[in-house]
């Protein structure tokens, strides 16, 4: 199976002609802890591990790195960008681009980005169409299972969660097409942009 962010960067790197794609990391910083089954961890943990991360690819010859996050909210978002700034304030050589998948980007007027919303049911249902059922969307607001008082639990969230539309109508592989393609479309031409900048520098 292959998950969204790594299907996103799989599609930059055909159309950059090559690339190498990692499998995905499944750490991820609060966020959203009390949901049932979440795993979430310190930011100190997530840091240290883009750190070591960025230093491994560096040392194997990488001149550009793409740290996509599939895993939206402010606090993950500003992790990931953090860590890659540090790294990059520190080792100017290393060209490192750090976001969302959704940043950059619109499809049909809109920023592609949710949960459990349009957007990512969308993308699911392109990467891996055997585990959506569009069928299965049910009545809202739906009960959620949570854990009571659970670690690193920054956003406190309900449990009860609601839909702005029917996915039913709303989400599509179609879409999800569309969207992964506008996204691998960004990120190559971000790719692009840091080596012509590589390169200029060594020259």
């Amino acid at each position: 199976l292959v998950g969204a962010a790594q299907g996103l960067g799989l599609g930059a790197a055909r159309l950059l002609g090559g690339g190498v794609v990692l499998p995905p990391n499944f750490l991820g910083r609060p966020g959203y802890s009390r949901y049932t089954g979440t795993l979430t961890y310190s930011e100190a943990l997530i840091n240290l591990m883009l750190t070591e991360q960025l230093a491994q690819l560096q040392k194997v010859g990488a001149k550009v790195v793409v740290i996509l996050t599939g895993h939206y909210g402010p606090l993950q978002v500003e992790c990931v960008k953090r860590a890659a700034a540090c790294y990059a304030q520190e080792h100017p050589e290393l060209a490192v681009i750090a976001q969302p998948e959704y940043e950059g980007v619109t499809v049909d007027g809109q920023t592609p980005a949710d949960h459990a919303g349009k957007w990512e049911t969308s993308m699911l249902a392109h990467f891996c169409p055997e585990l959506c059922d569009l069928s299965k969307f049910g009545p809202q607001p739906a009960p959620m299972s949570i854990y009571k008082d659970p670690p690193n639990d920054y956003y406190k969230e309900s449990d009860r969660w609601e839909w702005d539309e029917d996915l039913r109508k709303a989400a599509s592989p179609e879409l999800g097409a569309k969207c992964a393609r506008a996204v691998a479309e960004y990120l190559a031409e971000l790719v692009r942009a840091a080596l012509e900048g590589a390169g200029q520098a060594g020259a």
